[in-house]
């Protein structure tokens, strides 16, 4: 019996699948912009890289090895470098939606300014 190791079933619960779920309703508005997600991407490799190998090697933080695949590049477990792209897509993808929604969209409806006043 295959069981799933704990961070990549992580993963798929709460990347992967709002990823799918954002992309199948709002493919037509997020498709306009994969340069965006590509200069995201590589702003996110650049730094996450050299952060997560600097402390991998140091030992700062490290994943037991019955949560991970076992696969390693650079001392990185490959989860690690699909957690890195799966969030920039999903972030950048939240934050092109918002922009194109706008603020005010989803305050017209009744029940969300019932619960702001009810808040604030």
């Amino acid at each position: 019996i295959f069981v799933m190791p704990a961070y990549t079933l992580w993963i798929l619960i709460f990347l992967v699948l709002p990823i799918l779920v954002l992309f199948s309703v709002h493919f037509a508005l997020l498709k306009h912009y994969f340069r965006i997600y590509l200069v995201a991407l590589f702003g996110a490799f650049s730094v996450s890289v050299i952060w997560d190998a600097l402390s991998f090697g140091k030992r700062i933080w490290y994943f037991p090895p019955s949560s991970t695949l076992g696969i390693h590049f650079f001392s990185i477990p490959f989860e690690e470098y699909v957690f890195l792209i799966l969030m920039t897509i999903l972030f950048t993808s939240l934050t092109i939606f918002f922009h194109q929604v706008g603020p005010n969209h989803y305050e017209s409806r009744l029940h969300v300014r019932v619960a702001y006043t009810w808040f604030f």
